[in-house]
């Protein structure tokens, strides 16, 4: 009897260790798969991070041209603002002067509230000048269409 109750009892020991270790067996190939499945979440997680800074990248890369684009139109589009600005004033500045005269020169001489041209000593009145030293040999149409000679040029004494 005692060895009957020593082969049970070692029957029951070995089926509990037996089931012991099938148990520790079978926790450590389950942590072996999580570990599996966390490493591939893991590698899963990096490639979409990193496709994630990939694309954030190019967005930002794409932006910063676009944004330099813009910058470049802005600035040429002021450019060509100043530029016809600069022009203006130029052109302001060169009539300037030219007003300035106008207004300082004297007043014709009129005739009954007409301005008349009525000649000087030495051209007379309604003729072309005759752009030379007396001019003589030289035929100018006046008014009228009547080709005349300039008379001849007065010299001051």
């Amino acid at each position: 009897m005692k060895k009957s109750i020593i082969k049970t009892v070692s029957f029951f020991l070995l089926a509990f260790l037996s089931f012991s270790v099938t148990a520790q067996v079978n926790n450590v190939k389950e942590s072996k798969e999580n570990v599996k499945t966390g490493v591939k979440e893991v590698k899963t997680e990096t490639k979409d991070t990193k496709s994630d800074v990939k694309t954030n990248v190019k967005d930002a890369s794409n932006d910063a041209k676009s944004n330099t684009k813009s910058v470049k139109e802005e600035v040429k589009s002021d450019t060509k603002e100043v530029n016809s600005d600069a022009k203006e004033i130029k052109n302001e500045v060169k009539e300037a002067p030219a007003e300035i005269k106008n207004e300082a020169a004297p007043a014709k001489p009129k005739k009954n509230g007409l301005n008349l041209d009525l000649g000087s000593p030495t051209q007379p009145a309604g003729l072309a000048p005759s752009g030379g030293k007396g001019g003589s040999n030289q035929r100018v149409i006046n008014e009228e269409g009547i080709k005349a000679s300039p008379s001849p040029t007065v010299k001051p004494k």
